[in-house]
């Protein structure tokens, strides 16, 4: 069935979504028709006028076409805007604004050459192919651009002039009958993804990790908070602090709401209808609702179970603060008898009898405490007593416990600081010092290759440990009095 060409189609309210339409721009300015419409908005409506064309010639056969790998197959290509064909990039755009179509193909062509992962430069010759009627060359061209980020450029090309009359072939309807296809392949991936900030924008590791989803296209984050259960991603972008709600599923955002302030928390709520909510507070102790879809803060009410941990954002850093973990909805409650330090020595996780308790010598850490996707283990920091290194040796370590019968495994030693996620449900994912390495419980661990530093939350609170002490030297007897 063909999609509508409507306002689900528009990925405009998408966080990032101005460097797309920047870029999409470009072309847009540069057409004969000045006054040719940009795409329209999430309230927009209705298809674009046909743009005119030299010599399309219509399909006489539909060809096949299938849903491409999305996104990129490693986190650098998320860094075309540094990579080596962006030069090609920016004279395809200087091309286009001077409205010279071959040259702005060409160089279009020579920064993909250069950096097959320059998403923006796919668009850019689509879109410059497109107005001037190679349309099999156009559709090959935005694959590319539509697989590697489906929410900008796939859905862009559903309402963009340049690409009506690729529409109106069969080749064109052909794409748009593969649009649902791509919709549903994204919205599978990123509910299962492992939710990255690489840089200062955020993407999504697909549960394989063979693919990178790009999320935000504008840079500026500072912090993330996922709604558990729930394809809803919080962003907190900054230095003006504000924050926007993602659907995963679509790829699509909000209004971002602003957030006075350098010190915010968030947290996610459910009340008795079971539909959740964003809350924020900046420091005085008043929560408020943020509804992205209005882009507003209103009083938030005094009753709601909080879902999930809650993402504290202060001068720029990040850290997450777990406890209590409690049982709502479809997320398991952890129960322990937390110190003031937000230790244990033992929990018990959901509903279940079996007591979880850390290696000798060591505490659970709450704030770290993380359930695979499954529930069928728990990974946490097993620290000492004030979490630092001691002087007869004991460190703080990685530990995943199996839920079922309560076997532990130590996986690696445990930074301070570092952020705890789980990729799927044999292997978990640790941020620290800008590296990210997946690390399974039955296997070796691997340092995610990246240009940028990689976080599982944004940038992490410096908190460090003071050298343990030395342990006194043994005084040596006194020497025997000489006779």
């Amino acid at each position: 069935m063909r999609p509508e060409i409507s306002a689900r189609t528009s990925p405009a309210a998408a966080p990032g979504w101005g460097l797309a339409m920047a870029l999409a721009g470009a072309l847009t300015a540069a057409c004969g028709s000045r006054t040719e419409p940009a795409p329209p908005t999430v309230a927009g409506s209705g298809a674009p006028a046909a743009v005119a064309t030299t010599d399309a010639r219509p399909a006489a056969v539909a060809p096949t076409l299938a849903v491409r790998p999305l996104g990129h197959a490693r986190a650098d290509g998320l860094a075309w805007a540094r990579g080596p064909g962006h030069g090609a990039f920016r004279r395809a755009e200087v091309a286009a604004a001077e409205e010279r179509w071959d040259d702005v193909v060409t160089e279009a062509r020579a920064a993909r050459a250069a950096d097959p992962d320059h998403l923006a430069a796919a668009w850019l010759e689509a879109r410059a192919l497109g107005r001037m009627g190679r349309l099999p060359e156009a559709l090959a061209a935005l694959e590319i651009a539509a697989a590697g980020d489906w929410p900008a450029y796939g859905e862009a090309s559903l309402v963009v002039p340049e690409l009506a009359a690729l529409r109106a072939q069969p080749m064109g309807a052909a794409w748009l009958d593969l649009a649902e296809r791509y919709r549903a392949a994204w919205a599978t991936a990123a509910a299962t993804a492992l939710i990255v900030v690489a840089g200062d924008d955020v993407v999504a590791m697909t549960a394989d990790g063979a693919r990178w989803l790009p999320l935000t296209r504008t840079g500026g984050v500072v912090g993330v908070l996922r709604l558990p259960g729930r394809p809803r991603l919080a962003i907190v972008t900054g230095p003006a602090l504000a924050v926007d709600v993602l659907d995963l599923g679509t790829g699509l955002g909000g209004k971002p709401v602003a957030l006075p302030g350098a010190r915010v928390t968030l947290r996610w709520r459910v009340g008795t209808s079971g539909e959740p909510w964003l809350e924020a507070t900046t420091g005085d102790g008043r929560w408020s609702i943020v509804d992205a879809t209005a882009g507003t803060r209103t009083k938030a009410p005094t009753k709601g179970a909080v879902l999930g941990p809650r993402l504290v954002v202060v001068d720029g850093r990040v850290r997450l603060s777990r406890l209590p973990i409690l049982g709502v909805a479809d997320v398991a409650g952890v129960a322990a008898d937390w110190d003031e330090d937000g230790l244990a020595s033992a929990a018990r996780i959901g509903r279940g009898d079996r007591a979880i308790t850390p290696p000798p010598g060591t505490f659970i850490d709450g704030d770290t405490v993380a359930l695979s996707p499954g529930a069928t283990a728990v990974a946490f920091a097993a620290v000492p007593p004030g979490r630092c290194p001691t002087a007869d040796g004991v460190a703080a370590a990685l530990v995943v416990a199996e839920l079922a019968t309560g076997r532990l495994h130590r996986l690696a030693p445990w930074t301070l600081g570092a952020q705890l996620d789980w990729l799927d449900e044999r292997t978990t994912a640790i941020a620290a010092g800008g590296a990210l390495t997946l690390q399974a419980v039955d296997g070796a661990p691997t340092v995610v290759p990246a240009s940028m530093p990689l976080s599982l939350l944004g940038p992490s609170e410096a908190v460090a440990c003071a050298p343990p002490p030395t342990p006194p030297a043994p005084v040596d007897a006194a020497p025997a009095p000489t006779p």
